[in-house]
């Protein structure tokens, strides 16, 4: 199947909302509890929200994206709040066209920002919404849902970068009309680095961070697969949220912005690497 053979719109019926309850469930492995029931999914539809989702030739939903009105400052924006793609449909472009399609009803509202959060830890969505979206972070928030999460989220502070998508940017629609990713910068040289990292029993293992350089651009390595990680070592896993909070912290209030999110050139199977560019530069 291609993307081309998946169709991208609003949720209709209540069957489908229920099936957007049910693949929450199955994408982040958590509890009927924890996710978006289907009366309020259905709701926030109906009074200006926006529920999206991607449906097989055969009807069956595989994907979705979900967000709301919100406001910053005297600013409207969208929230987006939830996207998550079938672990079974995964790696076929489905979540990057339920973004897009996402932009396209934003503008159509007459709307240019949304926001939403996601673990920094994570790094295949970092690719999706820093590399190919074009989004840009430079806000951390320390354990916002706290530690009852269970699935994906289980066993450590739920940390996030809190990113923003300037939708009707040059940046933003130059990735959108291209299809290609950003290329460029990228701070993978060793002495742009924060991080010194190991390989221990074939678990990437950050060793220590280095102090904030003051350079144009900073890179911050971060494991490929954090999940693999966590199965392998919950100590490990959790010096790697520790030293990327008190990094990313610190980058933040030095005046740095997330601009990039590529595999590491010489490690691309075990580290993903942020590139930093200080405000002015970024």
């Amino acid at each position: 199947m291609t993307t081309s053979d998946i169709t991208i719109r609003r949720l209709a019926t209540f069957e489908e909302y229920i099936a957007c309850e049910e693949l929450q469930q199955i994408c982040w492995q958590t509890a009927p509890l924890e996710a978006v029931p289907a009366h309020l999914l259905l709701t926030m539809q109906q009074e200006s929200g926006l529920v999206l989702g991607a449906f097989t030739p055969e009807g069956q939903l595989v994907g979705f994206v979900l967000g709301f009105l919100g406001r910053e400052g005297a600013r409207l924006k969208h929230c987006s709040h939830m996207a998550a793609v079938h672990p079974y449909y995964r790696d076929q472009n489905i979540g990057y066209h339920l973004k897009l399609a996402q932009r396209t009803h934003i503008l159509a509202d007459g709307l240019t920002l949304s926001t939403w959060t996601y673990d920094p830890l994570e790094f295949r969505n970092a690719v999706l919404n820093i590399a190919k979206l074009g989004a840009t972070a430079n806000v951390y928030k320390r354990n916002i849902y706290g530690q009852r999460l269970g699935g994906l989220n289980a066993t450590l502070p739920t940390d996030r970068f809190q990113v923003r998508w300037e939708v009707d940017s040059a940046r933003v629609r130059a990735l959108v009309e291209s299809g290609q990713r950003i290329d460029a910068p990228v701070a993978s040289e060793p002495e742009q680095l924060l991080t010194r990292v190991v390989i221990d029993n074939a678990v990437p293992t950050l060793a220590a961070t280095g102090p904030i350089s003051g350079t144009p651009l900073i890179g911050v390595q971060v494991p490929a697969h954090f999940q693999n990680v966590k199965r392998a070592s919950v100590e490990v896993a959790r010096q790697w949220r520790a030293g990327t909070r008190a990094l990313f912290e610190s980058a933040f209030r030095a005046g740095y912005v997330v601009v990039n999110a590529t595999p590491d050139p010489a490690r691309p199977d075990l580290f993903g690497v942020y590139t930093l560019a200080r405000t002015a530069d970024a």
